[in-house]
Order: C-alpha cells, then structure tokens, then sequence
C-alpha cells in the first residue's frame, strides 16, 4: 500500500458566518470518504468574536454523532477577537466519518456573535 494511501486528510471550513443566533446553528458539517481503520488525529482551529461583556458564546463538536463536547466562553472586550485550535487523537473503525460543530450565542440581547474562520479536519496518521 502506498503512503499516500495510508495517510489521509479530509477537511472543511466556513468564513465569516455571521451574526449566530441563540439556537444551536450547524456551522460545519465534514463527512469524510470511506476511510480505513487506523490512528486518526482530528482538529478544530476558528477565529469568533461576540459583541458583549455579560454574555457568553457556546460551542460544540462531535465525532461519529457521539455526545457533544461543548465549551462556553464570555469575552472580556466587545473588540477582542479570539483564537482556539483544538486536536485529539482517535482510532476508528473502517467506513465514513462525520465531524460536527456547531455554535450559538447566550441569549437574543448578547450581541453580535461572530465566527471569522472554522477549520474541521480528520486526519489518518497510521
């Protein structure tokens, strides 16, 4: 079997989605090809911005349609941009793979919630 083979990367992304709403929205769906068993590393990295002190921003991945992880952040400056990249390793199974994230804000008076950038990515490393 050729390296190349052996070593894949499926990935998806957006750009500026914008002004998300106080409902779980779908922000990135990646479903990967048939894939073989193996050592896989999976990845998030975004870029988000929310309009409010007081009020947080919510948001979660998934692999596999297992249980949500989920991570909730209140910005300390309206103007403050923030960065997170994310990655854990993962064996699975042979067949497709799907990678969810989705994110929504506190409530309909926090503000403009914003995510610049949203890289998704499922990578087979052996």
């Amino acid at each position: 079997m050729e390296l190349f083979e052996i070593l894949t990367f499926d990935t998806a992304k957006a750009v500026d989605f914008l002004d998300i709403s106080e409902t779980y929205t779908q922000i990135v769906l990646l479903t990967s090809p048939n894939r073989e068993a193996g050592k896989y590393i999976i990845s998030l990295s975004l870029t988000w911005s929310l309009n409010s002190t007081t009020k947080s921003a919510y948001m979660r991945f998934r692999l596999d349609n297992a249980v949500w992880n989920e991570f909730i952040s209140e910005p300390q400056d309206k103007t403050d941009k923030r960065a997170i990249y994310y990655e854990f390793p993962a064996d699975l199974a042979q067949g497709t793979h799907t990678l969810e994230f989705e994110a929504r804000k506190e409530d309909a008076g926090a503000g403009q919630f914003d995510i610049q950038f949203l890289d998704l990515s499922i990578q087979r490393v052996g």
